[in-house]
């Protein structure tokens, strides 16, 4: 029931308020033939809401056939138009709410009901299902628009409609009460925003109704079973009496007046009970730290199914975790927490650090951020109000089926988090999540523990702050895996084979999907209800069937994801989706001292795409941050939102990012917006486009570096109508940059002469010039020193801590070249770049540095492995000029040549990766001495006559080199 229930929601997911008028379609969820109309282009995603003078997007097959757009009524002109994609700005006459788009061409008329609703999913006031005289809870997009009312429909099987009250109304979610007659069932759900007429109503889901059922309303007062309350006497004997009648009885209410209640014992929970406080501020239930030694329970309080826990102030020290359920057990669910508060902290008091070092090494066998706080699972959960400080994470939920967490003050311990895993209707509103430690770190939603499948959260109204251990990162989707990148064999109206065996033997991955990310069909997913060997079965017929052109990944489902009004500081990144994502909207939310909002389409031990989320209205407050970004790999930058992808294999060539919506965002300092992947490679035109049909318009930027950068591994990114006040670089576009240097290349490639010379003889503390005038000038990240003690003229000297940076070095790619250099390292124990194409931690096409008294060069290959890798053997002498070249054949292999002669070779006949990162001198990303992946590995010396030429050079020119030197 729950299977198909989810599989009905699909639809609006995958073709967002998207009505197709062709003929022959498979798919009746979301097409419909009109007579006379042909067989239209194809309508996959459109993209809403919007408004009058803003961009719309479709997604979908043979739009490159279209030849007129109607946007009710109004002829528009695509602003950017293919086959796969058209945008179009909807005219300053249309009026808000549902408005019809018609794309006419010769062979039909398609049309999309743009800003009609769309309903993601609802949960009522019993978790997943509401009961006669509740309410119900609904979340999707346009559901409402202005002054206009919105109505909510029930609709039984006879087709009888019920209008619900509604209570709340908003765009993104509404409120409404059930009648108290309405009869326990199956219904259909849909809503009306108040606009479109007849055509106005959202796809309709399936909803259950279901009788209300009753807690118990005998009492049981703790006292009459002997429970003194004082805190000094142990009263565990008293709890087990008291739950053991509740559960005689079928579920009772225990009642706990105004008292302490010391315990040694865990409280276990009978099925339909409730433990009540007299008030939070009076009741206190508490355990005295365990001996150590001593076996810890594995809760303080748990229980099976259907309990709750209100109005108490619990206490411990030593513990596993605090309050929850057995999360493997099919049964669990129905739990409920209610205005509690839970000081669990292992670490209280005169602890010795060899105690703390040990209850720590303890916890994190547990997860890696010790024992829960709060650790449940299944349906109808319920946490409120609540009061939770914990020495570990702060909650866990696992399969969460209508989760109601709200209002509560959450706290991550030592090395802590949040994890909410395989959501399936999660509202997760108006709380407070503080780092509790000065370890504590962040959290997020995720497809962790083997589920296969995470969608529809309620992310609204929270604030996150003082994140600072691990990655700190404060809300991450997470979760690397996947079966399946590549080619299609075949494809029907309901199933794909795909051209290889797929790896399926990391979980049930039954409810993931199959996405199409180039190729025919493109932009469609589907979910996984059968699989065997090659072949996959589909959950709902494709719209476009794919064939041999498609390309396709399998891996996990993370889907519908809403961030709303929520408040980040003190974190890595506020907000990122980490690999799969689809259909996610951020808006109105608020970052300050964290490295921004990010959608990353990634290789995560799998292809996980990114598609058709949206980012509007939110604001980076301050941009300024230190040791932030994914996985906390930057010490310092201005903050982005960003979208990109980065597939971290080179022989990869297709999107895995699509229609992305960047809207109405405001950047206040130190921030800027990026599209791509600064990685991408390629500086002549050929570069693959990983990230395509983006839109960038009425952001405003300001008081920072840059404004707008779109990266080369982009297509159909659209930007217009931003704003910018004191940025120095508003708009940067990497494409037609690469087209600008793919001229000049061409041109010096034509000579024999280096491309590239740095001499360092014009002592200027702010650049080092490019002799050979081709502009590839250096500039400093620090402060640089000069000395006439040099091989020729002048020499710069780097003191370890900083390098040159060469910007326009990103378009040096080149098969066969060769660099020579001078240097006099200070030391030579450690790993130090000389000369090496990249800045942060990625693929590189070379790298030459000092290791451990070797001159060593590494690389990475087309296919993104680092193959090319070798060394000297430890020859080069601190306090000494030396004359070093590296020499690449393509096809043959690499040579390195210290005083004019070959020291080391390897023989590799493959394609050198290439990037789009700065090339630097004195610097590679990682070393130092000792060598540190986790920070970058500067020069320590002097360093002269850096050369670069485009061609490989002959011993004898490379001879010439190292005796070419004026004061040897």
């Amino acid at each position: 029931m729950l299977f198909r229930r989810v599989a009905q929601v699909v639809a609006p997911a995958l073709c967002v308020l998207a009505l197709v008028v062709m003929s022959g379609c498979a798919s009746q969820s979301t097409v419909a033939t009109a007579k006379g109309s042909g067989s239209g282009p194809a309508i996959i995603w459109a993209s809403d809401p919007v408004q009058a003078g803003q961009t719309a997007m479709i997604i979908g097959d043979g739009l490159d056939a279209v030849k007129r757009i109607q946007v009710a009524g109004h002829a528009v002109k695509p602003m950017q138009q293919n086959e796969r994609s058209v945008k179009f700005t909807l005219p300053n006459g249309v009026a808000p709410g549902v408005c019809a788009v018609r794309l006419i061409s010769d062979a039909g008329v398609s049309v999309a009901m743009l800003n009609r609703p769309t309903v993601l999913w609802a949960q009522g006031d019993s978790g997943p299902t509401a009961t006669p005289g509740g309410s119900v809870r609904v979340f999707g997009r346009c559901l409402s628009v202005g002054k206009h009312k919105p109505t909510i429909e029930l609709r039984d099987a006879a087709g009888h409609a019920t209008k619900l009250t509604m209570t709340k109304a908003e765009p993104w979610t509404l409120i409404a009460k059930v009648p108290a007659n309405v009869q326990p069932g199956d219904y259909t759900l849909a809503v009306h925003n108040g606009t479109g007429g007849s055509a106005g109503y959202s796809q309709p889901i399936d909803f259950v109704v279901e009788s209300s059922k009753a807690w118990p309303t005998t009492v049981l007062n703790i006292r009459d079973f002997g429970a003194a309350g004082d805190g000094m006497r142990d009263d565990s004997y008293a709890f087990k009496q008291a739950l053991d009648k509740a559960a005689e009885m079928g579920g009772a209410i225990v009642y706990l007046p105004r008292g302490r209640y010391k315990l040694t014992e865990p409280i276990v929970m009978p099925t339909n009970t409730i433990l009540r406080g007299e008030r939070r501020e009076w009741t206190e239930v508490l355990w005295p730290d365990f001996p150590e030694g001593e076996q810890v329970p594995q809760f303080m309080v748990t229980g099976g199914r259907r309990w709750a826990v209100e109005n108490i102030s619990f206490y411990c020290a030593n513990y596993t975790h605090f309050l929850g359920v057995d999360y493997k057990d099919p049964e669990a669910g129905d739990v409920h927490v209610r205005r509690i508060r839970v000081r669990a902290v292992m670490y209280r008091g005169h602890l010795k650090p060899e105690q703390v070092d040990e209850r720590f090494r303890k916890s994190l066998k547990l997860s890696t951020g010790g024992g829960d706080t709060i650790r449940l699972a299944g349906d109808n959960l319920e946490v409120v109000d609540s009061d939770l400080y914990g020495s570990g994470r702060s909650i866990f939920l696992y399969r969460p089926h209508g989760a109601k967490i709200t209002g509560n003050d959450f706290y991550n311990g030592r090395w802590g988090w949040y994890c909410i895993s395989g959501a399936d209707g999660v509202v997760f509103e108006n709380n407070t999540l503080t780092g509790g430690d000065l370890m504590s770190t962040g959290g997020g939603i995720n497809c962790l523990y083997g589920v296969p499948w995470s969608q529809n959260v309620y992310y609204a109204h929270n604030t996150l702050k003082l994140m600072h251990g691990w990655d700190r990162e404060a809300m991450t989707s997470d979760a690397g895996g996947g079966t399946y990148a590549g080619a299609v064999a075949s494809a029907d109206a309901q199933s794909i084979t795909v051209a290889d065996d797929p790896n399926w033997s990391r979980k049930d991955w039954t409810g993931s999907a199959v996405f199409v990310l180039d190729g025919k069909g493109m932009g469609q997913y589907r979910r996984i209800v059968k699989y065997d060997g090659r072949k996959v079965e589909l959950d709902e017929p494709w719209t476009v069937v794919p064939d041999s052109t498609s390309i396709v990944t399998i891996t996990m489902l993370q889907r519908n994801y809403m961030f709303l009004g929520n408040s980040f500081a003190d974190a890595s990144v506020a907000m990122q989706y980490y690999g799969v994502s689809i259909g996610n909207i951020a808006v109105g939310n608020r970052s300050a001292r964290t490295a921004g909002f990010k959608s990353m389409a990634l290789n995560y031990h799998g292809m996980q795409p990114s598609w058709y989320c949206q980012w509007i209205g939110n604001e980076i407050l301050e941009g300024n941050f230190y040791q932030g970004g994914s996985n906390q790999s930057t010490l310092a930058a201005e903050a982005e939102l960003v979208v990109l992808a980065h597939p971290r294999r080179g022989d990869w060539q297709w999107p895995m990012s699509l229609g992305t919506v960047v809207r109405g965002n405001k950047l206040h300092s130190n921030a800027h917006i990026t599209i791509g992947s600064r990685d991408a490679a390629g500086p002549d035109g050929k570069t693959p486009t990983f990230t395509r049909d983006v839109i960038v318009e009425q952001n405003h930027v300001a008081n920072a570096d840059r404004g707008v950068w779109v990266h080369r591994d982009t297509a159909g990114v659209l930007v217009q109508n931003n704003t910018f006040d004191n940025v120095a670089e508003t708009y940067r576009d990497e494409a037609a940059i690469a087209r600008q240097q793919a001229a000049a290349w061409a041109k010096m490639m034509k000579g024999t002469g280096p491309i590239a010379v740095w001499n360092f003889d014009r002592k200027d503390p702010n650049a080092a010039d490019d002799a050979a005038g081709n502009g590839f000038d250096a500039m400093p990240d620090g402060k640089i020193a000069y000395t006439d003690e040099a091989p020729s003229g002048s020499a710069v000297v780097l003191d370890g801590s900083t390098g040159l940076q060469v910007d326009r070095g990103r378009m040096i790619n080149m098969p066969n070249w060769t660099a020579t250099a001078w240097i006099k390292p200070a030391r030579v124990d450690g790993r130090f770049g000389i000369v090496s194409k990249r800045t942060t931690g990625t693929a590189a096409p070379f790298i030459i540095a000092v290791r451990d008294k070797r001159l060593t060069f590494e690389a990475t290959d087309a296919q993104g492995k680092w193959s090319f890798n070798f060394a000297s053997e430890p020859v080069l002498k601190p306090d000494a000029w030396q004359h070093v070249a590296a020499v690449v054949k393509h096809g043959q292999g690499v040579t390195l040549y210290i005083d004019g002669k070959p020291v080391a070779h390897k023989d590799n006949p493959g394609d050198l990766y290439q990037n789009a990162q700065e090339l630097w001198i004195g610097r590679d990303a990682w070393g130092g001495a000792p060598a540190d992946t986790g920070r970058p590995g500067y020069f320590p010396g002097a360093i002269d006559q850096v050369k670069l030429w485009a061609r490989p050079l002959s011993d004898t020119e490379i001879a010439a080199e190292a005796k070419s030197a004026q004061n040897p």
